[in-house]
Formats: C-alpha cells, structure tokens, sequence
C-alpha cells in the first residue's frame, strides 16, 4: 500500500522576532540604562554659573527680550527656548537636551561594529552608557554638554561604508550642529585632522553632487542654530566659538591645574583607561588603523584639556569617549575568554578568591585613608588591606608555579574586569547623584570663598 505523505506548514516567525537579535537586545538595553541614569533626578540640583548663564537667554527669549548670547551655544539656546514653552523655565528643562540625547547615543556604537568588531562596539555602548564623566557631563546644561554625542554620531557616519547623497546631507547636518555645540567642537576637528594624515592614502573625496548636499545639511544646522534665522545674534554666537577654544589653549593659571584635570581622570575613568591602553596596544600589534587614530585622537583631547588656562573637567568628557572606544574591544575579548572557561572548576575557584580578596582590600583601603575614622582604626584598615592584596598577588603567583600560568592568565583580566565595572558604577554615582556631607562628588572644585 502506499503511504499518504502529510506536508505541514509551520507559520513563519514574526518579523519583528526576525529583526531582534541578542545583539540589538543587548544595544536597547544600554541605551535604557543610559537614559536611566542620565534623566534620573535631572533637576533635583540648581544649576550652576554657566548653566546658569546659558539658559537666561532662552528666558529672556521666552519673555520677548532679546537674548544676549555672547559666549553661549546658539545650539543648546534653540533647545532650552523650545523646552521651557513647551514644559516651563525650570532646572531639568534647561539640562534634559544633552542628557537625553546622550542616553540615547549608545546606539550610534552599532554603526561602528565594523571598526571595533560586533562584541566590542556592544562592550563599548555599555561602557559608554555609565561612564562617570560621560553621565556628569551630559547632565550639564552646557554647550559642550552635547560636543561628544554630535562627535560619536559624525565618527559613526564616517565610518559607514555605503555612502550616498542622503548620508553626505545627514553628514553635512550633524558637522554643523557639532560646530554650533560648543567651544569643544573645534577639539573634534583636531581629531580630524589626526585622521587625515592615518587614513592618508586611503581618504575618498565625495563627488560633487555629494558635496553639494553636504553644504545643504551644513546650512539646515545653522538655520536650526539661529532659530531658522529669527535670532541672527546665535550666527555671531557660533562664530565666536572657534576665538573662545583657541582663547582657553593659552598657557596660564586657571580654575583647575593639570595635576587636578589627571587626578580627576584617574580618579574616575580608571576602568576605560585601563582596559583603553590594552585595547591601544592590541591595535598597534594588529596595525589597526582606526585603532591607531583613536590613540592619537584621545591624546590630542587630553593635551587640548590640560595645556590651557580654560581647562575644566567638563573637557574630559571627549578624552572619557575616545577610551571607551578603546576599551571596547578589550572588554569583549576578556569576556570571551571567560566564556571559554565557564565550565571549568580550577578558573572559577581561582576567580572566586581572587574577588573576595580584591573586594576586601576595596573596602579596607579607603577607609584606611577617610579622616573621620580615628588613627587606630585608620591602621587596621591599612593593615587589613595592604594583607588582603599581598594575599592576592601570591595566590596568582603559587598558583601559576604549581598549576598553570594559562589559567591565571585568562583569569585575572576577568577579576579586573569585574573590579573595574563595580569601580566605574560607583564612580559615575558619586559624581552624578552623591552630594552628601561625606562623599562629596570628586568633580566638585570648591573656591575659597575670599
């Protein structure tokens, strides 16, 4: 007898289910987080002189005055004018424009999975999205507040590979509202002009018809800057910009000194700056160009942030970028290599007490050095840390004598890992939320009051 064949049709998954892929999951995420903490209690603090000085001319505008924007970002005054018609003259209203375009700027490292791989762009979103001085700076209502968004979006557009007339415009437009942002644009052109002579040789220049819709987008920014030209003072405002970067670049005595601007970086982006030299040198082992340029890109963006009277810690927010971009992709390869060992037991047990020491010394050694605690105690603690990271050190070492170096290898980077993210969340809610009495934000620059 022959068989009767049955055919069933299984419904095809939605496309929707199709498009999300762990990976794009993974970028909604960081791009949650980011928001999160960036438009959490926005407006709880008053704002400070400059935010102060950038936002009365929005009110003034608001009031039919004419606005004086001598200094300002002609950018950031269109916003905040928009805002507080809309939602009211208030602290939050004045900061939610960088803070929310900036929570919503992890998105911008998918586009750049091509230069950093796909696991190190994702690292890098992450990275970005709670870095301490990249979440202190975007909840600012300064001008330069908006630099780093404006400069990730325009490297992301240039690293694209298929270019049109379309891509030329949205260039054209994003280089014009980075140039209206603020005195750290021209920080960015530095940068560019870095990347001019490392992609020498390989640079396409766009035809003219392309070129023709970059200048169009250019010209939509600036009309956008001057409120579609109703306010011709914010064309002056933005011609201003370029004089108040080069002014901040001369040598001399500032607010800030360049021993304060490094501590302050140390300090708090001491997880990107290590695991961005690791990524560094993997670029100049593998003669990773874009890698290279990023190196040379961050240098310039710390040279330009401590050479001058002008430097401020809002400046380290373009250095804190350009090592996430590092760091990227050392992160994601210290994760796959701990996803290699996740079933095995030697890794996990040499991990395990390798954290609860490092931990221990994390607890004992600042308290060892916090003031309020008397001198007996501030001795115990010392002691107690100094011991738990001897006793660390050692565990790696005899492990490594009588078991394998490859194992401590792989695993160390992961506890570093884990110590540093814990330390960069800590820092980013030190510096953004905690203005208590006894852990003041380290951003804070306290002027005697003379």
């Amino acid at each position: 007898m022959a068989q009767e064949a049955k055919i069933y049709r299984t419904a095809a998954p939605p496309r929707a289910i199709e498009w999300l892929t762990v990976e794009r999951a993974g970028y909604a995420l960081a791009v949650i987080v980011a928001l999160g903490v960036r438009l959490y209690g926005l407006g709880e603090a008053p704002l400070g002189p400059l935010e102060a000085t950038q936002a009365l001319p929005a009110v003034d505008a608001m009031r039919g005055l004419a606005p004086d924007l001598a200094g300002q970002s002609a950018l950031l005054h269109v916003l905040q004018r928009v805002t507080f018609i809309v939602a009211g003259a208030t602290d939050g209203a004045a900061r939610v424009w960088p803070a929310l375009l900036a929570g919503l700027s992890p998105l911008l490292f998918y586009f750049l999975r091509h230069r950093l791989t796909r696991g190190g762009a994702l690292a890098a979103a992450f990275i970005w999205s709670l870095s301490p001085l990249g979440v202190w700076s975007s909840r600012t209502g300064t001008g330069d507040a908006l630099v780093p968004t404006f400069a990730l979006a325009l490297m992301a557009l240039l690293a694209w590979e298929e270019r049109g007339r379309w891509w030329a415009a949205l260039t054209g437009l994003i280089a014009g509202l980075l140039l209206a942002s603020g005195p750290n644009a021209y920080t960015v052109i530095l940068a560019g002009a870095a990347a001019l002579f490392v992609f020498r040789g390989s640079v396409r220049l766009p035809a003219r018809p392309s070129l023709a819709y970059a200048g169009l987008g250019f010209l939509a920014a600036l009309l956008v800057a001057s409120f579609f030209l109703a306010e011709p003072a914010a064309l002056a405002a933005v011609g201003e910009l370029p004089g108040r970067w080069l002014s901040d670049l001369i040598p001399g005595r500032g607010d800030y000194g360049p021993v304060e601007i490094i501590a302050r970086l140390l300090l708090a982006e001491l997880f990107a700056l290590g695991f961005g030299i690791a990524g560094l040198v993997i670029a100049i082992r593998r003669r990773d160009r874009f890698g290279i340029w990023l190196g040379i890109a961050t240098g310039l963006a710390l040279l330009v942030a401590l050479v001058g009277r002008g430097r401020d810690p809002s400046d380290l927010a373009l250095v804190a970028l350009g090592l996430t971009l590092l760091a990227g992709p050392a992160v994601a390869r210290v994760v796959g290599n701990a996803y290699e060992w996740r079933r095995e037991r030697d890794p996990w047990l040499l991990f395990l007490v390798s954290l609860a020491l490092l931990i221990a010394a994390s607890f004992a050694l600042p308290s060892g050095f916090n003031m309020t605690n008397t001198g007996d105690w501030r001795f115990l603690y010392i002691g107690v840390g100094v011991a738990t990271l001897a006793m660390t050190l050692i565990v790696w070492i005899a492990y490594g004598i009588w078991d394998s170096w490859g194992v401590v290898g792989r695993v160390v980077p992961a506890v570093l890992l884990v110590i540093g993210f814990a330390w960069q969340v800590s820092e980013m809610v030190a510096l953004s939320y905690d203005r208590g009495a006894w852990r003041q934000s380290g951003i804070v620059h306290e002027l005697p009051a003379a």
